[in-house]
C-alpha cells in the first residue's frame, strides 16, 4: 500500500512513525484504507472496542476496515 502514496505523504508518516517511536509506540504493523491509499488521501482512522472486540473504522470513507472479535477472551492494559 505505501506504493501508492507520494513522496510528500511518506515523508510526513515516516515522520509521524519515529516521533511515535521515541514516545513508547511499539506498533510494528499499521492498517490503512485501501481506497484512501488508491485516492492519495491522508490516512484517518478510529480503532475501538466494541460489544464483541475491536474495530478499525475508516473516517475518511465512512467504512468499516476490520472488525476483531475477542471471542469473550479479557482484555489487559499494558502499562
Amino acid at each position: 500500500m505505501m506504493s501508492t502514496l507520494n513522496q510528500e505523504m511518506r515523508r510526513k508518516l515516516h515522520k509521524r512513525v519515529n516521533e511515535g517511536i521515541k514516545r513508547g509506540n511499539r506498533i510494528g504493523t499499521y492498517w490503512h484504507c485501501k481506497k484512501c491509499c488508491a485516492e492519495n488521501l491522508y490516512p484517518n482512522i478510529a480503532v475501538g472496542f466494541t460489544d464483541v472486540g475491536f474495530q478499525v473504522w475508516c473516517e475518511n470513507h465512512n467504512i468499516n476496515m476490520v472488525h476483531y472479535d475477542l471471542c469473550g477472551n479479557k482484555v489487559k492494559e499494558i502499562k
